[in-house]
């Protein structure tokens, strides 16, 4: 990314620097072209070759003033570069921070990622919902038991007032028995 801004700003520098060339090559030409010859020389004013030599040093000047300018501006732009890498990799670090934090749950103080903790949830609804069945199970088996108890109980309890009305009715004849036989021995008694 680095190589990139020097390019762009090379390929920049490059356009105005190209014109400047130009400029002076057609000034070379002018002041050669307007010079005499002299066997197979050339013959120029010092005046012109002085006003070349100048127009050639200001415009070195400036293309030096520029060049510095444009690595004024690289180094610029390489920080700049440079401090938004790292920008960008402290937001980077802060959001994997912000994902994992994003991504535990904290319960009864220990930090736990969210999968574990759906799995520990589940487990234990899993778990409690085992442990009702197993309640309701054993709950409708003893109320079976209780109801069969209740039923014995009750045929028992009907045997057992059969019974006593029996030993009642039993004992009354008896006790009838006992009392007619005492009247007819009294009577034996009596007549004897």
């Amino acid at each position: 990314m680095k190589f990139f801004w020097a390019f762009l700003i090379f390929a920049f520098w490059l356009q105005p620097q190209a014109q400047e060339q130009d400029d002076i090559v057609k000034s070379f030409d002018s002041v050669v072209n307007s010079g005499g010859n002299y066997q197979d020389y050339k013959v120029i004013k010092r005046v012109k070759l002085n006003t070349f030599k100048e127009n050639l040093a200001s415009t070195r000047d400036s293309l030096v003033s520029k060049i510095s300018a444009l690595e004024k501006k690289i180094d610029e732009v390489e920080t700049k570069f440079e401090s938004l890498e790292s920008e960008n990799k402290a937001l980077s670090d802060e959001l994997n921070n912000l994902k994992t934090e994003k991504d535990q749950i904290s319960l009864l103080g220990i930090d736990m990622s969210k999968s574990t903790y759906n799995f520990s949830v589940w487990g234990l609804i899993l778990l409690l919902l085992l442990i009702i069945v197993f309640l309701f199970i054993n709950y409708r088996n003893r109320n079976i038991v209780t109801q069969e108890l209740k039923e014995n109980l009750k045929n028992t309890n009907k045997e057992f007032e059969e019974y006593k009305h029996r030993a009642i009715e039993k004992q009354q004849k008896l006790g009838r028995e006992l009392l007619d036989a005492q009247k007819k021995a009294q009577t034996k008694n009596r007549k004897s």
